[in-house]
């Protein structure tokens, strides 16, 4: 079933409602309405228990196109390697209208990789996000029609990016500043190793810096409400709300820095161990949602979601250190700025 600006939220919770759509606000049946509507959990009896792995085949393309709009260089295509998405659900009814849960799943996430000599590589190489909800559920029915439900997770969340930093730009804007001022050696070093052309050595990935950052993890708190109301035998309706978090993780990064690089500069640096760290910005998440059930053997669901992706502006990462090459206006490890500035956007589902 198709999906519109979902962005990184992973809603593929729970097998039935994957059927169906990935939809299930106004019908949560099951267990996956702890991440659906929590107040669907007043129609489990007894005890109940889910595990579940979805596969995820993502697939991305990056054109790189100058301000005119032209393609630059090849296209890039990200490798389509299948991603797990886990959960695990308990619930329990203590009594006709009270039901408790626990569950852990994974709503936002997935990750993308691309070649380490593509156009796109001073953006991204890899980019990973991973989190885990984890928490209790209450839901209650206090008159037969209506029910209510709510849920606190502990959110854990880890990020990870690779890029390349263009060592090779730097050292050519170096060398025009150099030999304004009287001082070729740098630009006469450059077209030596460029066959004569030293502005060919702006993008030349045997110049390029590799930057790592890994275990970027942080933790924060988040809750989900619901209401679920039984219109007529046939119709059933719901509403949901998530709150969005922020992790600022903080990682290690690593720096690796071309034996050339450090020639042409006249530094030292080869490699360089740091920490950095970002901020990943999780949407609030409002939704509507309605069940109909024309037939004993057929239910149609159908339902609204409001991203508030606003919320997601940059993913920028900010480095311990930054050593210069040469001066403090060239950077071996510059902070890598990624602005998004995604916009709210709505989700329309129907199963």
């Amino acid at each position: 079933a198709p999906a519109l600006g979902a962005g990184f939220q992973i809603p593929e919770q729970g097998m039935a409602p994957m059927a169906m759509g990935m939809g299930s606000v106004g019908l949560a049946e099951d267990l996956s309405a702890i991440y659906h509507n929590p107040a669907g959990l007043t129609q489990l009896e007894g005890m109940n228990a889910a595990v579940t792995v979805v596969a995820i085949k993502p697939s991305a393309t990056y054109t790189r196109r100058d301000t005119l709009g032209a393609k630059i260089g090849a296209s890039a295509e990200a490798k389509d390697d299948p991603i797990p998405v886990p959960a695990l659900a308990v619930s329990k009814s203590l009594r006709d209208d009270l039901t408790v849960a626990v569950g852990v799943y994974t709503p936002y996430g997935l990750s993308s990789e691309y070649s380490e000599e593509g156009v796109q590589r001073y953006m991204s190489t890899n980019i990973s996000l991973t989190t885990f909800y984890v928490g209790p559920y209450v839901a209650w029915r206090p008159i037969p029609k209506l029910s209510v439900g709510a849920g606190a997770q502990y959110v854990y969340g880890s990020a990870e990016l690779g890029q390349h930093a263009n060592y090779g730009g730097a050292l050519l804007r170096k060398a025009a500043a150099l030999a304004a001022a009287g001082n070729t050696t740098l630009r006469d070093a450059l077209a030596q190793y460029e066959g004569g052309d030293p502005r060919k050595a702006n993008e030349d990935v045997r110049l390029d810096g590799v930057i790592d950052v890994t275990d970027a993890t942080d933790n924060a708190m988040s809750f989900n409400l619901g209401v679920l109301y039984q219109v007529t035998d046939q119709v059933q309706v719901g509403a949901t709300f998530r709150k969005g978090v922020d992790l600022a993780g903080e990682g290690d990064v690593d720096l690796t820095v071309p034996a050339e690089v450090t020639q042409f500069s006249g530094g030292t640096m080869t490699s360089l161990k740091t920490t950095g760290g970002t901020t990943v910005s999780l949407p609030d998440v409002f939704g509507v949602g309605v069940a109909y059930r024309p037939l004993p053997e057929l239910v149609v669901t159908s339902e609204l979601n409001y991203h508030r992706w606003s919320s997601y502006k940059d993913l920028d990462f900010d480095f311990a250190v930054n050593d210069a090459l040469a001066d403090p206006s060239t950077h071996y490890l510059p902070d890598a700025t990624n602005p998004r500035n995604w916009d709210d956007t709505i989700t329309f589902r129907l199963g």
